[in-house]
């Protein structure tokens, strides 16, 4: 949110609104985890 919009005019210009939005690349970046993500591993099982 905190980054300059000139930053991105090297990217195609349908990416452009994607990537310097926040909110939308929080969600994806999310959604992209918890697809990939095995969380199983990372549990810890009780006794």
């Amino acid at each position: 949110m905190n980054s300059s919009p000139a930053m991105f005019t090297d990217l195609p210009v349908v990416i452009q609104p994607i990537i310097s939005n926040g909110l939308i690349t929080g969600v994806v970046i999310s959604i992209l985890l918890e697809r990939f993500v095995r969380w199983r591993a990372y549990e810890i099982e009780n006794i």
